[in-house]
């Protein structure tokens, strides 16, 4: 219906009507540009007695697209003509979409978006409706992709994959790795959001928090605080010491987790021990404060990985003290 160039600033609507009781397409076979910062919204509308929206097709040399811009199918003016009802719509652009916007999906259960040439650099969102990518994007690797809400689609129908950074369905960030419906050959097949023979690499998953963050977190350090090395609370243990024997980082004065003893002519040296196979637990002995430590020669120690059962631990060091000094000490890395 328009062969002349179009420009899109601010909040837009191209949307077509249907005026009549019969399925028709629209056509835009102009360029289109959407101006930075703006958002476009493409979307059909039928009239009260028809039994199906119009179809709109842009199949020009492609749709331009600035900083900050959003293309959001489904999206409709806020109030219609008098007469005319939301339906499942068709919309479809032919030629490439490039720049920078995001694209955005809220149509329908039965609402079809196609883009058939893609190569948009922003984040890709379907909240309703089949959004369809006739070939992969080579242009949206640092991208997120996020599928919500149950009737929700994307439909890759290209051969090869198409690489984002993220993928979250719902709020949920999925694990590195590919997407697509069955026949793909994706690793993780999902038949109720994916469509098409086509495939999704995820490169990037979610940020798992290590054992010694949560604990820090739990205890509101934060910055340097958080830091394994640092001693917020100014006891003279670390951090890194005070989570591998369960005290707090933030207790000045309480009870140490580790303490020395006697047995005889030995010294014996007893802490508390975590879960964490991360943790490499040591005790060292030495004859001289200010000489070399080295590792007691006995059963449990060190202690790291699947020996690391929460619960106390008793080391008898090796040389009997009897007649020379001798000294104990509980080294931990991470």
């Amino acid at each position: 219906f328009a062969a002349e160039p179009l420009t899109f600033s601010g909040n837009a609507f191209l949307t077509v009507y249907g005026q009549e009781n019969k399925a028709f397409v629209n056509q835009l076979t102009g360029p289109v540009t959407v101006s930075e910062g703006a958002v476009l919204g493409l979307s059909s509308a039928r009239n009260s007695s028809g039994s199906s929206s119009p179809s709109l097709e842009l199949t020009g040399p492609g749709v331009s697209t600035s900083a900050g811009s959003t293309l959001s199918f489904g999206l409709r003016p806020s109030t219609y003509p008098a007469g005319l009802l939301e339906n499942d719509q068709i919309v479809t652009i032919t030629g490439p979409v490039s720049g920078p916007a995001d694209v955005l999906t809220q149509g329908t259960a039965l609402s079809l978006y196609t883009l058939d040439a893609p190569a948009y650099a922003g984040d890709t969102t379907v909240l309703g409706g089949t959004l369809k990518l006739g070939a992969a994007n080579a242009e949206n690797d640092a991208s997120t992709v996020t599928i919500s809400g149950t009737d929700s689609k994307i439909e890759l129908a290209y051969a090869g994959t198409d690489t984002v950074a993220r993928l979250f369905i719902g709020s949920t960030q999925m694990n590195a790795g590919t997407y697509g419906a069955t026949g793909s050959g994706a690793t993780n097949i999902d038949d109720a959001r994916f469509l098409g023979t086509g495939t999704l690499t995820v490169t990037t998953g979610p940020v798992v928090a290590t054992p010694y963050e949560t604990w820090a977190a739990g205890f509101a350090l934060s910055g340097d605080d958080a830091l394994a090395a640092s001693d917020p609370d100014a006891d003279g243990l670390a951090n890194i010491l005070e989570y591998a024997t369960g005290t707090s980082p933030v207790a000045f004065g309480g009870t140490p987790g580790f303490s020395v003893a006697r047995d005889g002519d030995f010294l014996t040296l007893t802490y508390t021990r975590v879960a964490d196979p991360s943790l490499t637990y040591t005790v060292e002995g030495s004859s001289d404060l200010t000489g070399a430590w080295s590792p007691v020669s006995a059963a449990g120690n060190p202690s790291t990985g699947a020996e690391n059962v929460a619960g106390g631990v008793t080391i008898t060091d090796t040389l009997s003290f009897n007649g020379r000094k001798r000294f104990l000490r509980l080294k931990v890395t991470y």
